[in-house]
């Protein structure tokens, strides 16, 4: 796959340049509509288990840094779309403080500077 995303200096995201759907999901068309984290996913790190769902840490939709993506139950994921759930979380996913180590991204996530 061309990469096609730019890489945000400051919070490491790789935004995807290419077409995005309504909902602000980078699209892949080929053979029918992909998205394109969840190709990119798959590629760099290897195939999402089954039933799970890509969490975006950073909470930027368009970003398709396998960093950033967190496979997990779709009410897991649906529960830290509120910003409020997100806040009660003092670590990142693997255990790094927020306080000491987290910047805000522009949408209101998070992300971990250690292992940004």
């Amino acid at each position: 796959m061309t990469e096609r995303w730019v890489i945000d200096d400051i919070y490491l995201c790789w935004l995807w340049t290419g077409q995005r759907n309504a909902q602000g999901y980078g699209t892949l068309y080929s053979g029918g509509t992909k998205l394109a984290h969840r190709e990119v996913y798959e590629t760099e790190i290897g195939p999402i288990p089954t039933g799970l769902a890509l969490d975006h840490l950073c909470r930027r939709r368009n970003c398709v840094n396998p960093m950033h993506l967190q496979p997990v139950k779709q009410a897991i994921n649906e529960r830290r779309k509120l910003w409020r759930n997100r806040v009660k979380e003092k670590t990142c996913q693997f255990g790094h403080s927020k306080f000491e180590h987290g910047r805000r991204t522009p949408e209101g996530g998070s992300i971990c500077l250690i292992c940004g």
